[in-house]
């Protein structure tokens, strides 16, 4: 949170707080009455609370405008209040409480504790910064009679995202090459489309991967380039023409994690996650390292993750646990291991894909045939454990036909099999996989025999097995035996292998690798700034030592030795970056061998937001020429840009099916700074303004969002006009949203004691220049106010009585700083 004032008017503030002591109210009893300004989530609410202070750090807070101010209700039981939150009931034992007068109070550390929020008092501004973890502001159009209707809508046309980069390389012995690619994504009507652009170091231009794309429904079409493949046992080929796929599940058929297929290549079966965290904390869903869900838990601790789609064979599902406010490190980590198929669908259900068109690329002429080819994929869920699929295809190397199967076998695995032929030649493959309690098992079985599609150099058969075991979360032995055939070599070994976690952050692992040789290889996190790495195989062994010197600079040394050309070379490397995650990198390393010396320099930064600049140059100590050591330089560009409505800045992660939500602030007053502001969605984090104020948030399943600035780094006297939005978001479509900025302020003040009379209740009436009404507050019993979001200028205060009756007015002018101890007589 930046400060809650302006830059230079501490002291001016101190001076007022010393000489007005009128919002300090002395009233019977221990302790002071205040009034404070509050800050909700970032926001400043306009209107006071007043706190009973007991001591520096004995706080109460009126409970009934409390619960007013975030947004709950406050139920009255026997002997307790209950706060009805969005994260659960939470009770308040009566006994806790404390009456003042008519009011309850109590005590922040014991909502602190019961709401799980966090509480700022600064007694210098007399202001409270409070962070909830909810909107206290009602969802407007949330209820089933009146559903949201989304105030921003999406294009039907145009571009959403570019990606690419320009590689210039120069070398002895060869020309100026310049090399590149660049793709491009958005939306066309009902549909996306997408295309990449290639030029190679010969100077042609060419494309790929360029189609339009079209889901309804239960119902995908594409329309233009892409390589295909129905069956993993089967060879892919690229296709240009159309491809159709239809799908009684299409949640999980058509919703891809990649862009490079118009179905996923498996079916993600669908599990849910059920634990206990810490009441009023996050918890990430992270499958194989991966965060794929996040969210809040409930104020009872108990959370679910319902039905998402989890990818096929041998999965590391964590969910991991943070405690509120503390999302640096986790509290735990639960374990959800297990085995899933790819290939088994819920029964009744049926997948059918095919396409037609010509075989390869006509913009590459050398991926393309005369031929016309097709394919097709078939796949039913026979009953609740076994799934059925037919596969063909007709190209240039054949014209295979498959039949397959998955078939669960409750306790004991999953038994993937598949048998194919063509032109007489028969292929097979294999695959049985499972675990039960400490014990893993996979066993996988593939031959292709020379000419099955034309496959007349790959390899033919291979046979493979595991078997481990885990003795206890430090140590876990396994017995590996691989059998594979190709032209000219055959490999046969059993083998044992193990993996064992010495002490906290030190792990050695031994396992062979595809040719039955071992690889050894010891990773030790010595401490925060200091690792080690030894790995040793057939053909090198290898130490590298890691030191951080701080968050910018870190040092790299790396020896390794070359088993076949009894060859030893020595890396030093000096990394340095700035502290912004855009700014300039510099890495620097010296390399030497028995004979040469070598030396290599990297550098770059961000020029734009979404655009980067590179820089290498360097000498090889191991490639000699007739001239000497070869020396290259490459210089690079290279863009990731989302549009945003209002231009482009950095684009972020791409997800098939999904779309984004791009905007900007705008208005921003010179001199302030509105960069890495937060963008939330629903609540989520999901993205950060540049330093221009613009914004692009990737990645978003179609749907409608509640979009929102968070106000956390955004500087206080900024002002939203509106801060937040309804939106729609379309596959392949950018959702523009603009954030209208401006200064705002604040008055404060109280009332002479001869107004404290039956007049009363009183309420203090502030207008612009043009005679606006800008806010209307009550003045408290006390005799003090407040009044919030004022933007600079001239206002004319007015305090009104019961009747709406002007007592009394004062003109003031707001520059740059709240206005404090503005006295009505």
């Amino acid at each position: 949170m930046r400060s809650f004032f302006p830059r230079g008017y501490w002291i001016l503030l101190w001076l007022v707080l010393l000489n007005g002591p009128a919002i300090v109210l002395h009233a019977e009893g221990p302790g002071e009455i205040e009034l404070y300004g509050v800050t909700v989530n970032g926001r400043d609410e306009g209107r006071g609370l007043l706190v009973w202070r007991q001591g520096p750090e004995d706080l109460r807070i009126p409970l009934h405008s409390f619960a007013d101010l975030i947004g709950v209700e406050l139920k009255e039981r026997t002997e307790s209040y209950v706060f009805q939150t969005p994260l659960g009931d939470i009770a308040l034992a009566e006994a806790a409480l404390t009456r003042r007068g008519q009011t309850l109070y109590v005590p922040v550390h014991l909502l602190e504790e019961k709401l799980a929020f966090q509480l700022r008092a600064d007694r210098q501004a007399y202001a409270l910064y409070l962070d909830l973890l909810w909107d206290p502001r009602p969802a407007e159009g949330t209820s089933r009679e009146n559903p949201i209707q989304p105030e921003i809508r999406p294009a039907a046309f145009g571009l959403s995202r570019l990606r690419g980069e320009v590689r210039l390389r120069s070398r002895p012995g060869d020309s100026y090459g310049t090399t590149g690619f660049m793709e491009a994504f958005g939306r066309a009507g009902p549909g996306t489309w997408q295309i990449r652009l290639h030029r190679d170091e010969s100077g042609r231009y060419w494309a790929r991967d360029y189609f339009w794309k079209l889901r309804r429904e239960r119902t995908a079409l594409l329309v233009g380039n892409q390589f295909v493949n129905p069956h993993r046992l089967l060879s892919g080929f690229p296709l240009t023409g159309g491809q159709l796929a239809w799908s009684t599940h299409p949640e999980q058929a058509f919703s891809m994690r990649g862009q490079d297929r118009l179905i996923n290549d498996r079916f993600s079966p669908i599990r849910t996650i059920r634990g206990n965290g810490p009441g009023g904390g996050t918890v990430e869903l992270r499958i194989n390292g991966k965060v794929v869900d996040r969210k809040r838990i409930p104020l009872d601790g108990r959370f679910e993750f319902p039905e998402f789609e989890v990818p096929t064979d041998y999965n590391n599902i964590e969910a991991v646990l943070y405690n509120p406010f503390s999302p640096g490190s986790p509290v735990e980590i639960l374990n959800f291991d297990g085995y899933s198929s790819g290939g088994l669908m819920p029964p009744s259900g049926v997948l059918a894909y095919g396409g037609i068109g010509l075989e390869g690329n006509p913009f590459r002429r050398v991926d393309t045939t005369e031929s016309e080819a097709g394919f097709f994929l078939g796949r039913v869920g026979a009953t609740d454990f076994l799934t059925l699929e037919l596969a063909a295809s007709s190209y240039s190397e054949g014209n295979p036909v498959l039949l397959g199967s998955t078939l669960q076998l409750g306790p004991i695995g999953v038994l993937e099999g598949a048998y194919a032929t063509d032109a007489g030649k028969e292929a097979y493959l294999l695959d049985f996989r499972g675990s039960f309690e400490a014990l893993t098992w996979r066993a996988r079985s593939l031959r292709r025999p020379p000419g099955f599609e034309g496959a007349r150099f790959r390899r033919t058969e291979d046979h493979y097995g595991e078997l481990a075991y885990a003795l206890n979360h430090r140590m876990e032995v396994s017995m590996i035996g691989r059998t594979y055939r190709e032209p000219g070599r055959e490999v046969s070994f059993i083998l044992p292998a193990t993996r064992l976690r010495l002490r906290e952050g030190m792990t050695l692992r031994s396992r062979p690798d595809i040719d039955g040789d071992y690889v050894h290889s010891l990773s030790w996190r010595i401490n925060p700034q200091n690792r080690l790495f030894l790995r040793r195989d057939s053909l090198t062994t290898q130490a590298t030592y890691n030191h951080d010197w701080s968050r910018r600079w870190r040092t790299s040394v790396s020896v390794s030795h070359d088993e076949i050309l009894d060859r030893t070379l020595v890396d030093i490397w000096q990394d340095w970056r700035s502290m912004d995650p855009y700014g300039w990198f510099v890495r620097a390393g010296l390399s030497a061998n028995e004979e040469n010396l070598g030396w290599r320099l990297q550098s770059g930064r961000e020029l734009l937001p979404g655009l980067r600049f590179f820089v290498e140059g360097g000498r090889s100590p191991d490639r000699a020429f007739s001239r000497g050591r070869e020396t290259y330089l490459e210089v690079a560009l290279s863009w990731d840009l989302g549009y945003t409505g209002s231009g482009f800045t950095r684009g972020g992660t791409f997800r098939a099916a999904s779309g984004s939500v791009g905007g900007s602030l705008r208005g921003i007053p010179p001199g302030y700074d509105v960069g890495e502001v937060g963008i939330r969605l629903n609540g989520y984090r999901r993205g950060v303004t540049d330093r221009d104020g613009r914004f692009h948030v990737s990645s978003v399943r179609p749907g409608i969002y509640k979009v929102e600035i968070d106000r956390e780094n955004l500087p206080v006297a900024i002002s939203l006009e509106k801060d937040r939005f309804w939106v729609e978001v379309a596959e392949g479509a950018v959702t523009p949203v603009v954030f209208e900025v401006q200064l705002a302020f604040g008055i404060s003040g109280r009332i002479g004691p001869e107004r404290m009379t039956a007049e009363a209740p009183l309420r203090v009436r502030a207008r612009d220049a043009q005679g606006d009404v800008a806010g209307v507050v009550p003045v408290h019993a006390n005799g003090i106010w407040r009044l919030g979001g004022v933007e600079p200028g001239t206002y004319n205060l007015q305090l009104l009585d019961r009747r709406g009756e002007v007592l009394s007015e004062r003109f003031v002018t707001v520059q740059n700083a709240h206005l404090f101890n503005i006295l009505f007589h």
